[in-house]
């Protein structure tokens, strides 16, 4: 057969040019030449922008500070575009930098990320349950032209009340000159309605126009956005823009108070909050009919969606923001922080720690035991929280439900559950019964360690002297000592065989010596010892196979090494493909579960620089810093965009390069090469970090990370 033509719509192909120059690398030179196609439909990202001085925006009026490196890309979604979508993050691919905002209505108000021209920005929106239901990148151009996003009221309301101000958000900074009579109008028939038109707040995202008097009942208008707005690069808008909309009939009351909560509100940088607002009317009743306009005293720290009160902390510093409706104002205090550069990351149970350069602990997540060593039992802080005390640490673990540090000179500090001993110290019962510890506690003996690890509900350490300690939950005989009798402080695994480290798992542990052979012992029906037995060893005993491992990490019924090469081996159970190899034995209680006895190396000849796993999942980082998860995946813990689980290593999503990884029970975390730390997974308790409970199929940045 003959070639055939086959004709495509212009707008369809522009939105695939648009897709492609984005996936073509991090940092592309759009701009250059022709001008670049438009986003996907319903997306609009503007070229940069220089950031906003603070102090002129305060004073209403629009300068510019700073170039280069200090500007902002702003991106948008309009209503309708993702119907089921409930969180959207936007990532700068090219430096790591995102945030992460709510959607209302299937669309999002600008958020502004730090961009240059040719960055790959992507935006990915999750419905309620964390699956991805949009997905889009795109290449920052030098030029864009404005777009409108969003009007209030919207086109064919029919119930504007009849003293609403009319708000047009745009889809990037307007110049303050294209604010005029004829840029923005409003008609009623062919008759101009007389008002007034300002900015809301100094980032001239959001223009009001306030009617002199009251808008008729019943009566049809016209909102008119025509092409004189511009941009600050002078661009005009891209197409002009016209809303229609009908009033009710009810006659206003006016307005008495607004009140805006909280009224205080402490945010880290990328983090954002729902305020409410409550508007009475001078009988003190609610009024749900008025508009309520947002405004920021400071954008360029905390910006405002002008419709919707969602507030996102772009930098350190403070803000007030106002909401205003019928002449009376309510606001509340913003302070923007943010996070120490973390160093390390440990993915617990459903929570997670990590440390800062200067050795402070931070944590988030479920916190009902104390798990996050605030002082408090809150049952979760969705985003980081400095540990309490002042300790400094130099390494740390999080475990199921406790977590372990160590001092630069090597004493030893656990917090969070202590129901079995596993904080190896007398602690007193928890607000929630039970025993716990919600702040740092000193492990008992006074003992020096090298290296500490804390598993489900037990914890080992090794000392200075290469002795073995371990306490806690011992039925399966994983503290080492030759019983099942849990220990409340710190016993040494007998044997006499020296470790330079440990790691703890769900119900048994493992160890390496200074000459890189694998010791493990505890629970064994699932082969996790890799002795080539299914029986379970209350003292260390040898793993099969004579190999030299630098790295070992004990999940819950699967263990991994790396070997001098980086090459991965694992064993134990094989169930939903932990071990990323075919199993080549039968274990559990009736010897049906598929697993490996003994080490066998993972598939697919990648080199790995650092592994992990806990509960069902393993992840690697090779050591071109790519990473790779393989096993459970159903609540997107793998980082594939998908709940599916895998047999294999298969990459994690996002093009991100990691120093290091981590498995939690649902989730995982890395430190990205820029040194950000990302989480993803199950996020029902706050564990991946990002200021909310929605989980996540790939990585996103934990908040407050500049």
């Amino acid at each position: 057969m003959g070639d055939r033509a086959v004709m495509v719509p212009r707008a369809a192909l522009m939105s695939v040019l648009g897709l492609v120059v984005a996936c073509s690398g991090d940092r592309s030179p759009a701009g250059v030449g022709n001008p670049p196609p438009p986003p996907p439909q319903g997306l609009a990202v503007s070229n940069p922008v220089p950031v906003l001085s603070p102090s002129l925006q305060r004073a209403g009026t629009l300068a510019l500070a700073g170039s280069g490196g200090d500007d902002l890309v702003y991106v948008s979604l309009s209503p309708g575009t993702v119907a089921n979508g409930a969180k959207a993050k936007v990532g700068n691919l090219a430096s790591s930098a995102s945030l992460t905002t709510l959607v209302f209505d299937g669309g999002f108000d600008p958020v502004a990320v730090r961009a240059q021209v040719g960055d790959s920005l992507e935006v990915i929106v999750t419905d309620a349950a964390g699956a991805p239901v949009f997905q889009a990148r795109y290449a920052v151009a030098a030029r864009r032209p404005p777009v409108m996003v969003r009007s209030d009221p919207s086109r064919g309301r029919t119930d504007v009340s009849l003293n609403a101000s009319i708000v047009v958000v745009f889809s990037e900074p307007i110049a303050s000159t294209a604010l005029t009579a004829t840029s923005i109008r409003l008609l009623s028939g062919s008759s101009v309605v007389p008002g007034s038109l300002r900015f809301a707040d100094g980032s001239n995202l959001v223009a009001v126009f306030t009617p002199s008097a009251l808008l008729a009942p019943a009566t049809d208008y016209r909102l008119e956005v025509t092409q004189e707005v511009r941009d600050l690069d002078g661009d005009a808008l891209e197409e002009p823009v016209t809303v229609d909309f009908t009033t009710g009939t009810a006659e206003p009351s006016p307005v008495a108070s607004v009140t805006v909560e909280p009224a205080a509100v402490t945010l880290l940088v990328g983090q954002f909050v729902q305020l409410a607002v409550t508007v009475r009317d001078v009988g003190g009743n609610l009024d749900l009919s008025t508009t309520v306009i947002w405004a920021s005293s400071n954008p360029g720290v905390a910006l405002v969606s002008a419709t919707t009160g969602v507030v996102t902390g772009l930098a350190p510093g403070s803000a007030t923001i106002t909401a205003t409706s019928g002449g009376q104002s309510g606001a509340a205090a913003i302070e923007v922080q943010a996070l120490p550069t973390l160093t390390a990351v440990s993915a617990g149970g459903p929570f997670t720690c990590g440390l800062s350069v200067g050795g402070a602990a931070y944590c988030w997540g479920y916190n009902a035991d104390g798990n996050l060593g605030t002082g408090t039992t809150t049952y979760r802080i969705p985003m980081p929280v400095s540990v309490v005390g002042g300790i400094t640490f130099a390494h740390l673990s999080a475990g199921d439900t406790h977590t372990c540090a160590l001092t630069p000179s090597g004493t030893a500090y656990c917090w969070g559950s202590n129901g079995v001993g596993q904080l190896g110290s007398p602690i007193q019962p928890c607000s929630e019964g039970g025993l716990c510890s919600a702040t740092p506690q000193p492990v008992a003996g006074g003992l020096t360690f090298t290296s500490i690890s804390a598993g489900a509900n037990h914890t080992c350490g090794v000392t200075s002297n290469s002795v073995l300690y371990c306490w806690g939950y011992n039925a399966y005989g994983q503290l080492g000592d030759g019983t099942t009798q849990d220990r409340a402080v710190p016993v040494a695994v007998v044997g006499g065989v020296e470790f330079s480290f440990v790691s703890a798992g769900f119900t048994h542990s493992c160890g390496l010596t200074p000459t890189f052979r694998a010791y493990c012992w505890g629970s064994n029906r699932e082969g996790e010892i890799g002795d080539g037995t299914t029986i379970d060893r209350p003292t260390a005993v040898p793993v099969a196979g004579g190999l030299a491992f630098v790295a070992l990490a004990a999940g819950l019924e699967q263990t991994c090494g790396l070997t001098p090469s980086g090459v991965a081996y694992c064993w134990g159970s094989n169930g939903y493909g932990a071990l990323g190899a075919p199993a080549r034995d039968t274990c559990g209680l009736e010897g049906r579960d598929p697993c490996n006895r003994v080490p066998v190396a993972v598939v697919g000849g990648l080199i790995f620089s650092t592994v992990s796993t806990r509960f069902g999942h393993v992840c690697g980082v090779t050591t071109s810093g790519l990473a790779y998860c393989w096993g459970l995946g159903r609540d997107g813990q793998l980082g594939t965009g998908t709940t599916g689980s895998s047999l294999v290593p298969i990459p994690v999503s996002g093009g991100l390069t990691f120093t290091s990884i981590s498995a939690g029970s649902g989730h995982t975390c890395g430190r990205a090469t820029g040194g950000a730390v990302y989480c993803w997974g199950d996020n029902s308790n706050g564990q991946l970090g990002d200021g909310t409970l929605f989980g996540s199929w790939v990585p996103l940045k934990v908040v407050g990370q500049q």
